[in-house]
């Protein structure tokens, strides 16, 4: 289920939130930062405690035919087609979508893995130890990017939810006539 919420920086933008259908107290936010960047945080995760570098997992998965599916297949088929030479960086050796937070160094920064499954589109969040925040965010920026140019897939992806926000709005406001 998705659900559109106000942008407190920008007037005409949404914030989007994806919950998961079968517990809607675990989900996604996907945002448009008042300093330009674009962020995914999850919420209502549970943590799974782990030896390694990353302390906390959470994982969702979007099933095929559910919303927001065909905006993350698009950005996974727009990111794998494109060939700059930060492509190298977002495509691990399982063919995966691997993304770090733009927010910190690359030992310590959280960690996305983006995926195609069989049964749908899975989205993986590690969360690093030294991050004490609750929820676990991916800040990617839109200057300065480690992934520069193919962060504007990510912002392709929250244009493709804004579209469908407007498009909503509008049904609402014709059926209210």
């Amino acid at each position: 289920m998705i659900e559109y919420k106000e942008n407190g920086s920008f007037e005409n933008l949404k914030n989007i939130c994806i919950r998961d259908n079968t517990n809607l107290t675990h989900g996604l936010n996907i945002l448009y930062g008042g300093n330009g960047d674009f962020y995914f945080n999850t919420f209502g995760h549970e943590q799974e405690l782990s030896d390694s570098k990353f302390i906390c997992k959470s994982e969702f998965l979007i099933q095929n035919g559910e919303a927001g599916w065909v905006q993350f297949h698009k950005l996974i088929k727009n990111i794998k087609t494109k060939q700059y030479q930060s492509h190298e960086r977002i495509i691990d050796d399982e063919g995966r979508i691997s993304v770090l937070s733009d927010d910190t160094s690359e030992e310590k920064a959280n960690k996305l893995f983006i995926e195609q499954m069989d049964e749908g589109i899975r989205l993986t969040f590690f969360q690093n130890q030294d991050d004490p925040s609750f929820n676990i965010g991916i800040r990617i920026s839109n200057s300065g990017s480690r992934y520069d140019p193919l962060n504007l897939c990510f912002m392709d992806l929250y244009n493709e939810f804004q579209e469908l926000a407007r498009k909503q709005n509008k049904k609402i406001k014709d059926e209210e006539r």
